[in-house]
């Protein structure tokens, strides 16, 4: 999705609204969410640390496998078919598009 943007805050900005007098409780681990437009009303939703770099290599133009060679460099092993399952979901509801030669 053209309008989609990868985040990454210390606290649950799913959580908050125009209402709200102080921040919500700052959390020990950063909130990865990719952020994108549904119509004129912002949506968020809250991804993983492994879906958010993946995301953010393909974002850069890197291709499915480079971006899991990232992640291993990175965690070690990680789980590429609970990945591509995440990353298809997604494809699935128009939130990200995943260009053919980026899965190469």
């Amino acid at each position: 999705h053209p309008s989609a943007r990868l985040g990454i805050y210390k606290y649950p900005v799913f959580d908050m609204d125009n209402t709200m007098q102080t921040l919500p409780t700052k959390g020990v681990q950063p909130v990865f969410v990719v952020i994108y437009r549904r119509q004129e009303s912002c949506r968020f939703l809250q991804c993983d640390p492994h879906m958010a770099q993946l995301l953010a290599q393909l974002q850069n133009n890197s291709c499915l496998q480079t971006g899991f060679a990232f992640l291993r460099g990175l965690y070690g092993q990680v789980d590429e078919s609970n990945l591509l399952l995440q990353l298809q979901r997604l494809q699935q509801r128009g939130i990200v598009k995943v260009q053919k030669n980026s899965l190469s």
